[in-house]
């Protein structure tokens, strides 16, 4: 995710404001991901300039979208490896700035986004627990994981914005970017929450999913580990207590021929235990 490419809506892995807890939007690197992504992106930050809430945050209840930004600055991505334990590091301005432009109704974008979308909120639970499959609270408003489908499909569906946007949106945004939505410090799973991507970008004709994940994310460092067959799992999650299953995403991916048979798995997956892997009950 360091390098932009044209048609990609990058995805902020947003709670109930874009930025996140900074008290500056867009000033500060840190060890989470929507208090970084700003930094990168400085056009998103203007927004806030005009807000009215306290700290001139920038209040989304669900989902933001920002047409035709792009990154400014290097040495971002979803791992923490080579930035000191932080999301990113401010690095030199790009030299590979995305030039790719679009038109529509005597508009030009550049042919790049960003979109922040909330999810559910297991961490905001009375008592939180990580990877619940069935219930969570804040953040989307969803009342359990999966009702994120509609969260992330109402995020990308032209549809659902004001006419004059719709094929404006169609032509900037023709793929989504995106790693460990919904499994970041809010403790969804990240299993579960592929799926959920993955759904609600089925439901969408067109558009085409870049998922990233990384064997060491800024957020819950070893989530990613789990996308792997067991044995790779086990090399990656080097933490004491690894939650490696059996079956591998490239497994997962291989059993499904519609979006049906997604919606089907992820039926299945309230019913799995927070401590037991998603992947080995599709």
């Amino acid at each position: 995710m360091s390098t932009d490419i044209p048609g990609q809506a990058v995805v902020d892995i947003m709670g109930g404001t874009f930025g996140g807890g900074s008290d500056c939007t867009g000033c500060s690197i840190a060890t989470t991901q929507d208090e970084s992504l700003p930094v990168f992106y400085p056009e998103t930050t203007i927004l806030s300039f005009f807000s009215s809430s306290s700290g001139n945050k920038i209040l989304v209840p669900r989902a933001i979208v920002f047409l035709g930004v792009r990154k400014y600055l290097d040495e971002q991505t979803g791992s923490n490896l080579f930035t000191k334990g932080n999301c990113g590091s401010p690095g030199l301005p790009k030299k590979d700035l995305l030039t790719t432009l679009v038109s529509d109704n005597q508009l030009q974008f550049y042919q790049h986004s960003l979109v922040g979308v909330a999810s559910c909120c297991n961490a905001c639970a009375h008592d939180p627990t990580h990877n619940k499959h069935d219930s969570c609270s804040g953040g989307s408003g969803a009342m359990s994981p999966i009702e994120d489908v509609f969260t992330w499909y109402g995020a990308f569906n032209p549809s659902a914005y004001d006419p004059f946007i719709r094929p404006i949106m169609k032509k900037v945004i023709t793929r989504i970017g995106v790693a460990a939505w919904g499994a970041g410090v809010w403790f969804g799973d990240t299993q579960q929450y592929f799926l959920i991507v993955l759904a609600g970008t089925s439901l969408i004709p067109g558009l085409i999913l870049d998922y990233y994940f990384y064997s060491s994310y800024c957020e819950r460092k070893y989530e990613a580990c789990a996308m792997y067959d067991h044995d790779k799992c086990l090399q990656c999650w080097t933490d004491a207590n690894p939650r490696c299953g059996t079956v591998s995403l490239s497994d997962v991916l291989l059993k499904f021929t519609n979006v049906k048979d997604i919606s089907d798995a992820l039926d299945r997956t309230q019913h799995v235990s927070p401590q037991e892997q998603i992947f080995d009950h599709v």
